[in-house]
């Protein structure tokens, strides 16, 4: 298949998106004023755009426009220009979040999203992870899944995986403090 260019929505003139996933800068003449006051424009040519990786394994892009830079993911510039501007998720039919040709992307609902391919799978393998507890009698506990856990502290899974996943100071729920299994601790 040909690769095709499309303006980026919301920067139409300054970037290009094509059908294989890449993005590109236009060439175009930036005003700027010196240090001397005076006012010069600058010519610049239009290059490629380099591609990073976020911490969930998506691909995006750094794109600035009248001195505000802002990062987006390549997988959602890419349906917005060929698909049209949408509220909806982007998914990505073979599962690999760094595979954002146009033919591998379909708009779709967050359930959706969540339950396609293997997904239900990768969320149930998340939750029977094996982690332990400290109690608040200083006991240690293994667990061999957040369910599990949630039985014996008294809550739901929800509220464990906020305290092992996310921003949780000191990993606590319930005076339990949770610890993820590490190769030095099997």
């Amino acid at each position: 298949m040909t690769e095709k260019w499309r303006p980026v929505v919301g920067f139409e003139g300054w970037y290009e998106v094509s059908s294989k996933g890449r993005v590109r800068s236009m060439p175009r003449t930036i005003i700027q004023k010196s240090a001397a006051g005076s006012i010069c424009a600058e010519r610049r040519a239009g290059k490629m755009m380099k591609q990073h990786e976020n911490n969930c394994g998506y691909l995006y892009v750094a794109l600035s426009k009248q001195g505000k830079r802002k990062a987006y993911r390549v997988n959602q510039l890419v349906a917005s220009a060929f698909f049209g501007p949408s509220d909806l998720w982007v998914n990505h039919k073979d599962m690999n979040r760094k595979n954002n040709h146009v033919e591998n992307l379909e708009y779709c609902t967050p359930l959706y999203n969540r339950h396609y391919g293997d997904g239900i799978e990768r969320t149930a393998a998340k939750l029977r992870k094996p982690f332990y507890g400290i109690s608040p009698s200083g006991s240690k506990v293994t667990f061999n899944s957040m369910r599990h856990a949630a039985s014996v502290i008294g809550t739901s899974t929800g509220f464990i995986s906020d305290a092992l996943h996310h921003a949780r100071q000191h990993k606590t729920c319930k005076g339990w403090k949770l610890l993820e299994v590490t190769d030095d601790d099997e």
